[in-house]
């Protein structure tokens, strides 16, 4: 019974998580248990559950007497978010460039390959392909940082990752353009090429310049629609 009620809270948890990411649930909105118990077809407890782990990732805000609400979303949020995320980031792949073997590197490289492979093609399947490519580059930053011998910076630095998630379905993935997706895509190329090469300093250099390029976009969308 035990694992059946966790089974079901992760399951209530990653559809909950992909509905406020789809804005199904926007910012600012009550979560009420009726509802969710209808949509979700499940109980209090596994719900109570799902909507805590949430509170924990910073998706759901929990305060007394008014229950549970769809976290905010801000442009001051935005950049204090992306800014912990580039010193982090650029941290983490710095130690994995020095700790990681050929075994790291071939894992880059086949999840960097995969991810080209899947780039949108903005077809009528157009918002399938761009969940698909956002996991694959999900797995690819995974990858990336996995040779990292730090593994409590590794937690931290992916729970940022998880907690920016939501600004990039905000500003990117409801808007983007076959564009975007190719000139991120030769961003991240560059970040391969050094890395695999062993510059340190050049790769933490570029991928720190390639999450700014994306802050910058960020900002002026969030700025435009609020």
């Amino acid at each position: 019974m035990a694992e059946q009620a966790t089974t079901l809270s992760e399951s209530v948890f990653n559809e909950l998580r992909q509905d406020i990411l789809d804005c199904v649930f926007k910012p600012g909105d009550k979560l009420l248990m009726s509802n969710l118990k209808e949509r979700y077809e499940g109980g209090t407890s596994p719900i109570r559950e799902a909507l805590c782990k949430l509170t924990a990732t910073g998706y759901v805000v929990s305060e007394p007497q008014r229950g549970f609400t769809v976290a905010p979303v801000s442009v001051e949020d935005l950049n204090d978010m992306y800014q912990t995320r580039i010193k982090i980031d650029t941290m983490t792949l710095g130690l994995a460039i020095e700790a990681g073997d050929e075994h790291w590197e071939a894992e880059i490289l086949s999840a960097f390959h995969c991810m080209r492979r899947q780039a949108p093609s903005f077809s009528d399947n157009a918002k399938e392909d761009v969940a698909t490519w956002h996991k694959r580059k999900m797995h690819f930053y995974t990858a990336l940082m996995s040779a990292c011998p730090l593994k409590n910076l590794l937690c931290v630095q992916r729970l940022l990752l998880d907690r920016s998630e939501r600004y990039r379905y905000l500003c990117f993935y409801s808007s983007a353009d076959s564009q975007s997706f190719k000139d991120a895509i030769d961003s991240i190329e560059r970040i391969v090429d050094v890395t695999i090469g062993r510059k340190k300093d050049e790769a933490m250099r570029l991928l720190g310049e390639h999450i700014e390029h994306a802050v910058t976009i960020m900002t002026s969308k969030l700025s435009a629609s609020q």
